[in-house]
């Protein structure tokens, strides 16, 4: 899920905090 995609982001080296952002923002369109 969102938590699946943010530790991919996470890992690719973006900020936990960006990820949450983004993920509530496209996230809800795509998951």
């Amino acid at each position: 899920m969102v938590r699946a995609k943010s530790d991919a982001l996470v890992g690719a080296g973006i900020l936990d905090g960006d990820v949450l952002i983004v993920d509530r923002s496209i996230g809800l369109g795509t998951a």
